[in-house]
């Protein structure tokens, strides 16, 4: 779970962050390292599809999640990808 509250310049997102994609509190990092690397945006596209879906994907909510009850799926804002 992401925390809205969390600032977003701070040693603090980094935490926030690295709990988003299932890390710990005890994250190395170096100085200088933001939270964003060019990397990351094949990671964020690839779970936006999985929750709002992409051309063909089947018509239900979170297309790309499982659907064996232990993923509670949010999201707001995505279009399918095409």
């Amino acid at each position: 779970m992401v925390r809205r509250d969390a600032p977003l310049d701070g040693p603090e997102s980094r935490d926030v962050a690295a709990k988003a994609l299932g890390g710990t509190d005890d994250v190395a990092q170096r100085p200088g390292l933001t939270i964003y690397l060019p990397g990351n945006g094949a990671l964020l596209y690839a779970a936006a599809m999985m929750a709002a879906g992409w051309d063909g994907a089947p018509d239900v909510h979170a297309p790309g999640f499982p659907r064996n009850g232990r993923w509670t799926v949010r999201w707001e804002g995505l279009r399918r990808a095409p």
